[in-house]
């Protein structure tokens, strides 16, 4: 991915899913004025007046920027479940590999949070970072759910909640820092994090059956316990179907 010509050490393709807003796009600005670094951002949102506005806000970050560097932010009325990669010869046609993908404070609206992060996996870059967050914690969203769950079908992901759904995924080191106000000298907000790797686990257990058949005696001697062989001609194209 690295070597991808769209993707420099100076530049970084950030995709907002359900930005609304905009609400996290001074801050991405910020950061990248910070490290030195040029932004891309692109905004995804359901709704269109959302949108207008996110776009608005957008191009008046834009207008304030000191420095030369050529940030550029695009908001896209969509959803990330019917996300597909663009063509990127097209000038007009969004990133299609983020170096990070961010669901903020919409996870639980989604009618399928695995489908929805299945999409957001899709999105990324080999070693992107895939961020769930909300700024007012998990407890916040439960009273949400509580009071209207037409409207916020789903709770924040727990850890085993977060592991299950991306257990197919090639996703990695997943993470959750939830922290719920407990006093007034504490804040409340929560974030599960994930990095795409190459590899993922298969949706179905593979079981091969077959009588044992005689090795070259290497199992015992060299790894230290014993194995046992199938015979290869048998199973010799069970693996041909799998990535």
């Amino acid at each position: 991915a690295r070597e991808n010509a769209t993707y420099t050490e100076n530049e970084f393709h950030i995709l907002d899913v359900g930005c609304g807003t905009g609400a996290l796009f001074g801050f991405y600005i910020k950061v990248a004025e910070a490290k030195g670094i040029t932004v891309h951002i692109h905004g995804l949102d359901l709704s269109e007046k959302m949108v207008q506005k996110a776009q608005a806000y957008g191009t008046e970050l834009l207008s304030k920027v000191t420095t030369q560097r050529p940030h550029s932010i695009r908001v896209d009325q969509g959803d990330i479940c019917q996300w597909e990669p663009q063509d990127e010869s097209s000038p007009s046609s969004p990133h299609y590999e983020y170096d990070l993908v961010v669901a903020n404070a919409c996870f639980g609206n989604f009618w399928d949070p695995a489908q929805a992060l299945h999409c957001m996996t899709k999105a990324l870059r080999l070693d992107g970072l895939l961020c769930i967050t909300h700024p007012l914690g998990s407890s916040f969203v439960k009273q949400l759910h509580e009071n209207d769950p037409s409207t916020v079908p789903h709770l924040l992901p727990t850890v085993p909640n977060f592991e299950q759904m991306a257990r197919t995924l090639p996703l990695a080191n997943l993470q959750i820092v939830d922290k719920d106000e407990e006093d007034t000298s504490s804040s409340s907000y929560f974030m599960a994090s994930a990095t795409k790797v190459v590899y993922h686990t298969l949706p179905q257990i593979m079981r091969l059956r077959g009588t044992v058949d005689t090795g070259y005696g290497r199992g015992g001697k060299k790894l230290g316990f014993p194995t046992a062989n199938l015979p290869s001609r048998l199973f010799q194209n069970a693996l041909q179907d799998v990535p």
